[in-house]
């Protein structure tokens, strides 16, 4: 009788602790992606007085990457071509992707282009451009310190466990 209820303490303190450590993860998550589009939102602000002013902000998606959890950072056109970004290389390349153009922000997971790890990716819609045209700006967020937090948390939590 002893055995059983040790052992469903156990597996009740694991289930405890498997749902405290998802919803840290969780928060963690939204706040890095709520830090980010704020950043995304500081970025488009540049962008568009940028257009309007005819000086594009060059150094403003090199500065912007430099930010340890921004993997990339795009101003993209109607017709998908990357027309200034952190990375000279993507220059001119042509995006196929549905929420190119949308007059509402998305964040979606997608893989990144250079480590091909899981991120996240906040599309911001520009005010440049026709009303049924928008440019938009892609920001990747790497999720490399949530997993990294949340990897501490679960050994952390795995010593507390067999203490």
């Amino acid at each position: 009788m002893l055995f059983v209820t040790v052992v469903s303490s156990v597996i009740a303190g694991g289930i405890v602790l498997a749902t405290a450590l998802w919803q840290q993860a969780k928060s963690l998550e939204e706040n890095l992606i709520e830090t980010n589009n704020l950043l995304a939102e500081v970025a488009a602000e540049a962008v568009e007085a940028g257009y309007v002013a005819h000086q594009w902000p060059f150094n403003t998606p090199k500065q912007i990457s430099e930010s340890r959890d921004v993997n990339f950072l795009w101003v993209v056109k109607p017709d998908g071509e990357i027309y200034l970004a952190d990375d000279p290389g993507v220059w001119g390349k042509i995006i196929n992707d549905p929420s190119l153009g949308s007059q509402e922000l998305v964040i979606k997971d997608t893989l990144s282009y250079k480590t091909h790890e899981k991120i996240k990716v906040i599309v911001h819609p520009l005010a440049i451009g026709e009303a049924s045209k928008r440019w938009s700006l892609y920001l990747g967020v790497s999720l490399e310190s949530v997993i990294a937090a949340r990897n501490r948390m679960i050994g952390s939590s795995v010593g507390f466990l067999l203490s």
